[in-house]
């Protein structure tokens, strides 16, 4: 082979040093096309025709020069289908690399490794090469519709990965961004449904509110000591008592518990796909996506937005400690543990909900009838006897009027505040308080301690406020801020 190529090489020197004079009447004075002569090597390194024409697109318009990421469109759709097979492969390294930085043996390279990741065969190149790669699914070139370029890319970035773990940290957000802007199906992380649950907690069951405060909480909730021991009772009562305490927030706190958690929800400006090559032909068009969490992602006149709680980044310390309290709460209603570290609150509703666990399984106990078909004729005697031996002594029957002096007695035995569990000294304690009089001299003026009587009133009031309202520090009494109002309902 090198033989011939110097032989050629010989001739085209030679030509080069020959002058020719035309025959015009040969030639009628005329020049044409002759065929050049190229070695091999050459012509293996000529760019092929589509990537020679691709270069070509934007030369002559100066708004695709001026938008790098139309122009990166434009060229991409117009080669989406061509695959090369070039023996060599030339390095490339750049920022938000496009095939208009790229050299003729670059092209090549990128669009013969191209073709074999279309085959399956993904194999380690320059990473430049591999963001092109993601640029045209996220830009849908060379795929049939978004769900198809949104599976190419997860496939991609899973084969990927082993080679550039950095890799993630670019297409989990363009991957997400890609449900947001092209509506296809979410990538299932679990942090969006975990954040609409714990955000209405109302809404789901107990195992899917279990599995998103696992997925949410720093708190190891497989390792806790009631999980291990109780799995079953853990999986339905954690996430009572956490519904329980959300409803308690949300009527008596400032902060409902979901923005404890999460965070407060806000609107702030957003950046669809954010580093990279993305052209949007429909930048002026309004636009609204909800995500499963509940966030909201808008367009409006060409910028964009997202109202919603802050992007999960890592699990919650906030509730990760909430459910610390719970599980240790739940160990001492159920098995006797020491929970003198719990808040009152918490313990509370712990055993309320414990209470209410064991009396649903004893109603479902009772509620199991066994049948014997062997005894139904001896029902059926036993029913017709008792039928024939049934007389009713309408002489028996209770006058219509003793029933309504029955009514009216009950009427006026009703206590005069059928609302308020307080006695009527509880209730003159909670009026001294809320005027600010002494409420020690009054418990004294009736020989009880003031303490006894504010425990008293506070476990009455309990069940409407699941929280202790009136707050004694060993010498006075005051009425917990929050809960004034709502207590003169109750006096």
């Amino acid at each position: 082979m090198a033989d011939v190529e110097k032989l050629i090489e010989k001739i085209m020197t030679s030509l080069r040093r020959t002058e020719i004079h035309l025959d015009e009447a040969a030639t009628d004075g005329a020049y044409r096309d002759e065929p050049i002569i190229k070695t091999a090597r050459a012509a293996a390194e000529e760019l092929p025709e589509t990537l020679a024409k691709m270069k070509k697109i934007g030369a002559y318009d100066e708004r695709l020069q001026a938008n790098e990421a139309a122009l990166f469109v434009k060229q991409g759709e117009f080669a989406a289908d061509f695959e090369d097979s070039y023996e060599k492969e030339a390095v490339f390294s750049r920022y938000f690399p496009t095939y208009r930085h790229m050299s003729d043996r670059q092209l090549r390279s990128y669009f013969t490794w191209r073709a074999a990741v279309r085959r399956g065969d993904v194999r380690e190149t320059s990473l430049s090469y591999a963001f092109v790669y993601i640029y045209e699914l996220i830009n849908l070139i060379g795929v049939k519709d978004a769900q198809d370029a949104a599976e190419k890319l997860d496939r991609f970035v899973e084969q990927y990965s082993p080679y550039e773990r950095s890799l993630r940290r670019y297409t989990d957000r363009w991957r997400r961004d890609m449900t947001v802007y092209y509506g296809v199906a979410a990538k299932d992380d679990g942090a969006s449904r975990a954040v609409a649950a714990i955000d209405s907690p109302e809404s789901v069951s107990d195992e899917e509110l279990f599995t998103s405060l696992a997925a949410l909480s720093s708190y190891n909730m497989e390792k806790s000591p009631l999980v291990k021991r109780r799995p079953e009772d853990a999986k339905l009562l954690i996430p009572r008592v956490l519904r329980s305490f959300s409803a308690f927030c949300a009527e008596h706190r400032k902060t409902p518990l979901s923005e404890r958690v999460l965070g407060k929800k806000t609107t702030r400006a957003y950046v669809i796909f954010p580093s990279a090559v993305f052209y949007d032909p429909h930048r002026a068009e309004d636009f609204v996506y909800t995500d499963p969490s509940g966030r909201i992602y808008r367009r409006h006149a060409g910028a964009w937005s997202v109202t919603g709680y802050p992007e999960v980044k890592k699990k919650s310390a906030t509730l990760g400690a909430l459910i610390k309290e719970i599980d240790l709460a739940l160990r001492a209603a159920l098995d006797g543990e020491n929970d003198k570290d719990v808040p009152g609150v918490i313990a509370k509703i712990a055993r309320r909900e414990a209470a209410a666990l064991e009396e649903e399984r004893r109603r479902a106990e009772a509620e199991k009838v066994e049948f014997d078909f062997s005894k139904l004729g001896e029902i059926r005697r036993s029913a017709d006897e008792t039928a024939r031996a049934l007389i009713i002594d309408e002489t028996d029957e209770e006058p219509d009027d003793a029933e309504e002096e029955k009514e009216e007695e009950t009427e006026d035995a009703a206590p005069e505040d059928a609302r308020s569990p307080l006695s009527d000294e509880e209730r003159g304690l909670v009026r001294v308080i809320l005027d600010g009089g002494d409420s020690a001299a009054y418990a004294k003026a009736r020989g009880k301690m003031l303490s006894v009587m504010v425990d008293a009133a506070n476990e009455k009031l309990f069940d409407e406020f699941l929280d202790n309202v009136i707050d004694f520090d060993g010498r006075a009494a005051r009425v917990i801020e929050d809960y004034k109002e709502d207590l003169k309902g109750f006096i």
